[in-house]
């Protein structure tokens, strides 16, 4: 870095890279590819390992290791589907389409667990998955997510409750969106957290207008 000079360059795959991540085997990198590989390569040798392909027109946008012993590699791509592939046996494990409304634009393994974390290009979320079993099983385990679009406002709610062991006003968030929804955001419990929004509202006012 200090010489700013090229110690040695790759003669490539014939695909322009989208993403890569190092494994946990020493000089081996995880390179994804725009037509849809998945390439595994030795940087030291210059040798290419294993080569996986998503879909067609499904480019990889994230990888992820497991290191919690299971030699799993997760790719994740421009649909919002997840990839499970085992390393040793050279083959996809399972798939998971709309993981995400959109491309994924990161994921990562937990440092020695079996959690997964996600985050969403389009869809403003992050979710959290655990790996189950030895077939390639992700089940979904938390998830956050935000509006489609901009805010435009948000504050505490100034209710009265201490929850949590919090002071009084800061347990509840209110937004409201360019994306034409309003959320009320339990900062304690995910599952305490609702929306509304025009379209459902439009929606029920149409269905009860053509009953009158």
């Amino acid at each position: 870095l200090r010489s700013r000079l090229c110690i040695f360059e790759f003669s490539g795959w014939a695909a322009s890279v989208s993403c890569l991540e190092q494994s946990p085997a020493l000089d081996v990198m995880a390179i994804g590819l725009n037509d849809g590989r998945i390439i595994l390569h030795n940087l030291k040798y210059d040798e290419t390992l294993v080569t996986f392909s998503h879909e067609p027109h499904d480019a990889p946008k994230a990888l992820a290791f497991r290191t919690d012993g299971p030699p799993w590699l997760v790719s994740a791509s421009t649909s919002g589907t997840l990839h499970v592939w085992h390393l040793e046996q050279r083959a996809r494990l399972a798939s998971f389409p709309a993981a995400h409304h959109g491309p994924v634009a990161s994921a990562q393994f937990l440092r020695g667990k079996a959690e997964l974390i996600t985050s969403g290009a389009n869809d403003n979320s992050i979710r959290m998955w655990i790996a189950e079993g030895t077939d390639g099983t992700l089940r979904p385990l938390r998830e956050r997510s935000g509006h489609g679009m901009a805010a435009t406002c948000a504050q505490f709610y100034a209710d009265e409750l201490h929850v949590g062991g919090g002071a009084a006003g800061q347990a509840w968030i209110l937004s409201g969106g360019a994306d034409r929804t309003f959320r009320l955001m339990s900062i304690w419990s995910a599952q305490q957290d609702c929306q509304l929004s025009q379209s459902s509202f439009q929606k029920s006012k149409s269905m009860h207008d053509s009953e009158l």
